[in-house]
């Protein structure tokens, strides 16, 4: 039912568009913390053990059920709880907080109350005060670092430093036991029915190597889940003096319009500063025996027919940052790239770690890029290279990125004499903030004022590829566009800014080599989205605040993150749903009637549209109070067509066209007894594309009606000197085969 409102009123319309954005119950991590090497692959000797931590996890869950509901005190105290963890609130603020509502509970009540719901901590290994390793593994009796000599324990012997880990196999055992979750952990069993026979790579089981791998018979169960890791190192503190680790894991079993929620992410690792760990096999020890005990199987319930079953979960991709190849160089000829298959990488890392001679092994180190041996080869599912993608979010929005803007702004040579004022800006005309919006949306129009042609026509390559890589499904012949525009890009680079000079040899970093890589990536490892670095990002914003103590901020860290991780898996237990208030969707009613009977002769206006998905969409008749507020009633409009309308006589020949316009306001009106929903928009003149693919107008002309299901996406005019660009961040999609939208 539509009720009139003449300021802020909604109309939800139905679209078929998708959007893509304390005891451990492991018996086994209680009786012992760190294993030597050898022990981290006998995973089959604890399987025998699961029947019993079924049972504990049962009675776990068991446990949660007494929690009484009826205890508003209780109930209030855990939401206000809820609260504190979101917000970040201090322990200060939150005790005044529970004395201004006479509480008679204390933090220390609610967290006890909460582990007695959901027993979740995190394991403490030990590690050196310099990060250089970890005392696990072959290191873990030793009293002092064989690097740098520091301590293990400081004088009252307690260890200096601790990396906290968080067990992945109590999150799925929780998540499975619930039958809603366990509905949704489908999601890769129904994939290849649900998408048909479209021949493109939509989410991470177009992959080759997971195709490969259900031929090696690995997923056999359709409850089996199929896990990507991702490590990256951030600053904890705003002085950037101290660089915490962090190794998260994404369930690809759910949804992509879950999948990385920020309670969905699986923080499995912190590894705390103030300096990058060295000895990274070390830290990983841990890790990789959980992996492979999931590998063997665990015990599970199935929360739909509360029947017991074999879990397994298998890693597929593994990305790491980028950030290091600013380091590095490269050589522009492929006589020096050696290209090894996965047998080659495990036989030369055996060969460097036994060899005892020091210079032998640096020079084979030299010689082959190879360090030694990954604890991450030692899963049976991860092949290298190919388990080991290309991150586009580092490698194009960050090093490349600010690499050419570097050269453009003449800040890229420190010898003033290498720097060429033929693609030279000056440093004050411009400024950029986010590089992925810079590259996509900006970059061409606004660079056709500073840079030649043929500087602009290398910069456009990249653009495209870019637009290419950050589409949601990609097909084999747009992956080919990528590898050759990108090839493309990747001599023009050469050629203008390296100029077969050795004294530029500089300008060859090594990320601007990984971009022929990226092509190969999609294809092992499914699209970009699968495997790029933006959910590390969200989870580095969650964390951040968390931190409250400036003595102990590791400590402070892991407390506030195992709380946090234990409200995300409260909605898993029935105690949740007395806990968690339902969202209410908002209701906008006016009491004016005689406004509304005399509106409803002509229809009725409105100023704002919902869709189904709870996207909004505005319009200009919405009165800002400022000038920097959200314009977003600029829209990409998708109608139908004759093309053969000019011909009465001939049979229609229809085609879908893309118009763009300004949103005046929306109508609902009602016509020989049916109800319309329509946009007064103000269209645009004739679209211009050129030859970097920029499209732009020059004035806005006629307005008139149109079907709001014709709305299409919203996008930005930017109007540079005397034409409009058209922004447009929506990746496109051939869908010339949808049903008619609208006319």
């Amino acid at each position: 039912m539509l009720i009139a409102d003449q300021k802020i009123m909604t109309i939800t319309i139905n679209s078929d568009r998708q959007s893509l954005d304390n005891k451990d119950c492991d018996e086994d991590d209680d009786k012992i913390d760190i294993e030597t090497e050898s022990d981290c692959s006998k995973t089959s000797a604890y399987i025998s053990k699961e029947n019993d931590e079924l049972t504990d996890n049962n009675k776990e869950f068991e446990k949660s059920e007494m929690i009484n509901i009826n205890d508003d005190e209780l109930i209030q105290g855990l939401r206000l709880l809820h609260t504190k963890v979101l917000h970040s609130i201090s322990d200060i603020a939150f005790n005044k907080i529970l004395d201004n509502v006479n509480s008679n509970l204390t933090i220390y009540k609610l967290k006890k109350k909460i582990n007695s719901i959901i027993p979740f901590e995190p394991h403490r290994y030990d590690t050196c005060k310099n990060n250089c390793i970890a005392f696990t593994s072959s290191y873990e009796n030793l009293a002092s670092c064989p690097i740098c000599a520091e301590n293990r324990f400081d004088d009252n012997g307690k260890p200096v430093n601790t990396t906290f880990f968080f067990s992945v196999k109590q999150h799925l055992i929780i998540q499975y036991k619930n039958k809603e979750r366990a509905e949704e952990l489908q999601y890769r069993s129904t994939y290849f029915q649900n998408k048909g026979e479209k021949e493109i790579y939509a989410d991470i089981f177009d992959e080759l190597l997971y195709k490969d791998l259900l031929q090696r018979d690995f997923f056999k169960d359709d409850r089996d889940i199929a896990l990507s890791g991702i490590c990256d190192g951030y600053q904890i503190f705003e002085q950037q003096t101290d660089n915490c680790w962090i190794i998260l894991l994404i369930n690809n079993n759910l949804h992509p319009s879950i999948r990385v929620k920020k309670e969905n992410l699986l923080v499995t690792m912190i590894i705390p500063g103030p300096c990058s760990p060295k000895h990274f096999n070390s830290f990983l020890c841990p890790l990789i025996k959980k992996l492979q005990e999931l590998e063997e199987g665990i015990q599970c319930i199935d929360g739909r027919t509360n029947e017991p079953f074999i879990l397994r979960a298998h890693l597929l991709t593994w990305t790491g940052t980028c950030h290091t190849s600013n380091k590095h160089i490269y050589y522009p000829s492929s006589a020096f790239c050696n290209i090894r298959n996965h047998d080659d990488t495990i036989n030369m890392g055996k060969l460097i770690a036994e060899e005892m001679n020091k210079n032998r092994k640096d020079e084979m180190i030299k010689e082959t890029g190879i360090k030694g041996s990954s604890e991450l080869l030692k899963l049976k599912t991860l092949l290298f290279p190919w388990s080991f993608p290309t991150d586009i979010m580092h490698l194009f929005f960050e090093n490349v990125a600010s690499s050419m803007y570097a050269h453009w702004s003449g800040k890229f040579f420190n010898n003033n004499l290498l720097l060429s004022n033929d693609y030279e800006l000056s440093k004050s005309q411009w400024e950029t903030v986010e590089w992925r919006n810079w590259i996509i949306l900006f970059s061409l129009p606004l660079l056709k004022a500073y840079l030649d042609k043929r500087h602009l026509q290398g910069w456009a390559y990249f653009v495209k590829a870019v637009k290419l890589c950050l589409e949601p499904e990609i097909s084999e012949e747009q992956i080919d566009d990528v590898q050759l525009l990108l090839k493309k890009f990747s001599d023009y680079y050469e050629r203008e800014y390296y100029q077969n000079n050795g004294q530029r040899l500089a300008a060859c970093k090594i990320s601007f080599h990984y971009l022929l890589y990226v092509a190969d990536s999609i294809k092992y490892c499914g699209p970009s989205w699968t495997h790029w670095q933006f959910p590390m990002k969200r989870v580095c914003g969650i964390l951040q605040p968390l931190i409250k103590s400036k003595i102990k901020p590791y400590s402070n860290l892991a407390n506030m993150l195992t709380l946090l991780q234990q409200f995300y898996m409260l909605p898993f237990f029935s105690i949740s749903k007395a806990i968690f208030k339902e969202k209410l969707l908002k209701q906008w009613r006016t009491n004016n009637n005689d406004l509304e009977m005399e509106v409803n002769n002509y229809g009725v206006r409105y100023e704002r549209l919902r869709t189904s998905d709870g996207q909004y969409i505005s319009s200009s008749c919405i009165k800002r109070n400022n000038t920097i507020a959200r314009n977003n009633y600029y829209a990409q409009i998708r109608r139908t067509i004759d093309k053969l309308a000019h011909r009465p006589n001939a049979l229609p020949q229809l085609a879908i066209v893309d118009i763009y316009g300004i949103i005046n306001y929306y109508l609902v009106h009602e016509f020989n007894h049916q109800v319309y929903m329509l946009a007064y928009v103000q269209l645009t003149s004739k679209i211009v594309e050129d030859e970097y693919g920029c499209k732009h107008f020059t004035q806005f002309r006629s307005k008139e009606f149109i079907n709001v299901r014709c709305l299409d996406h919203c996008i930005g005019f930017a109007k540079i000197d005397n034409r409009y660009y058209i922004i447009d961040k929506e990746n496109a999609f051939d869908d010339s085969n949808w049903e008619n939208i609208g006319h």
